[in-house]
C-alpha cells in the first residue's frame, strides 16, 4: 500500500507529497516541503510544540486561520469513485471555538467543493460529508477529559460508499468507529487535503497536529502507531524506557514516547511502558 506521508518526523525523505522536515544541522523543523501554509502555524521541536511522533509536530497561530495543505494526494484523480483515506493525530488543547480541524475538498489550495469536514467540539469531532449524516465522537470520559489529549483519526472517503471514521486516542483501550447513515451521495474526487485551524475562529484551543497520512485504498487501513514504542521498532520493551528518560532530559526519541497521550513525556510514560510490558499480548505494537 503506497501511502502519501506528510509527517511531522525529523526525517526529510523523498516521500510522495509533502513533508515537514527537521533539519538536525540547523535543528530547525520547517513547513517548507507542504503544498501551502495559510496563516503562519508553528512547527517545531517539543519544547516548544506538543509532538505525537519524532521530533517535530506543529502548533497552529492562536488566531485567525492557520493550517498547512497538501495537494498532492497519492494517485491520480479518476473521477468521483475514486477513495480518499487519510489518519493524523490532532493534539485537543483546551476547549475553545469549535475550530474546524480537517478539510478534504476536489480542487488545489482548499478550492473546489467539499468533500469531508471535521471539527474540535467541546467533548469530542464531528464529521461532515455531502449526502448523508454521521455520528459524531464524544469522549467518554466527559468534556474536561478530552482537553489536552492526543487522539488518532483516520477516515475513508468513496463516492457511493460508507464513510467511515476510526477515533482513538487518551489511551482508550479501544477505538470508536463511526459509519455514515447513507452511502456518500455526490461525492468528489478528493484534489487536497488541509490539516491545522481552517476557519477563522479566535482563541483556537492551543492544538497541535502530527503524522498525517493518506491513501487511495478501499481496503486497507493505515493504522496508529504505537504508543510508547519510543523507539519505533515496533515492540514495547525496557529500551523504550530508556529513551524515554532520555526524551524528557532532551535527546529526542524518534518514535512515540507519549505513551499517555496527554502530550508530555515525563515518568508516567515511562510506568505506562512498564505496565504494558508486564502484559505480553502488550508488548507487540499490533495490541496498541
Amino acid at each position: 500500500m503506497q501511502l502519501n506521508a506528510i509527517r511531522f518526523t525529523a526525517l526529510a525523505l523523498a516521500l510522495s507529497g509533502a513533508s515537514l522536515a527537521y533539519s538536525s544541522a540547523a535543528s530547525a523543523c520547517t513547513t517548507d516541503a507542504w503544498s501551502s501554509v495559510t496563516g503562519a502555524p508553528t512547527a517545531a521541536e517539543p519544547n516548544t510544540v506538543k509532538r505525537y511522533s519524532g521530533v517535530c509536530g506543529m502548533q497552529p497561530a492562536l488566531a485567525g486561520s492557520s493550517f498547512v495543505t497538501d495537494d498532492s494526494p497519492n494517485g491520480t484523480t479518476d473521477g468521483t469513485s475514486n477513495p480518499y483515506r487519510a489518519r493524523f493525530y490532532a493534539f485537543t488543547g483546551v476547549n475553545g471555538n469549535s475550530p474546524q480541524i480537517f478539510r478534504a475538498t476536489s480542487g488545489d489550495a482548499g478550492g473546489g467543493t467539499q468533500a469531508v469536514l471535521i471539527t474540535r467540539n467541546a467533548d469530542g469531532f464531528s464529521f461532515s460529508i455531502p449526502g448523508t449524516t454521521v455520528g459524531n465522537f464524544v469522549e467518554p470520559a466527559g468534556a474536561a477529559a478530552f482537553n489536552n489529549k492526543w487522539y488518532a483519526i483516520e477516515i475513508f472517503y468513496q463516492n457511493g460508499q460508507p464513510f467511515t471514521a476510526a477515533v482513538r486516542g487518551n489511551r482508550a483501550t479501544a477505538e470508536t468507529l463511526l459509519t455514515s447513515a447513507g452511502n456518500v451521495s455526490g461525492g468528489v474526487a478528493v484534489g487536497s487535503a488541509s490539516l491545522g485551524v481552517i476557519n477563522a475562529a479566535a482563541s483556537t484551543t492551543a492544538m497541535a497536529f502530527d503524522d498525517f497520512e493518506s491513501t487511495r485504498s478501499a481496503s486497507s487501513a493505515i493504522g496508529r502507531l504505537c504508543p510508547g514504542d519510543a523507539e519505533g521498532g515496533g515492540s514495547i520493551g525496557a529500551s523504550d524506557a530508556i529513551a524515554i528518560a532520555n526524551d524528557f532530559a532532551g535527546t529526542r526519541a524518534t518514535g512515540q514516547p507519549d505513551c499517555t497521550e496527554d502530550g508530555l513525556v515525563n515518568v508516567n510514560d515511562a510506568i505506562c511502558v512498564a505496565n504494558r510490558f508486564a502484559v505480553p499480548a502488550q508488548r507487540t505494537c499490533s495490541q496498541n
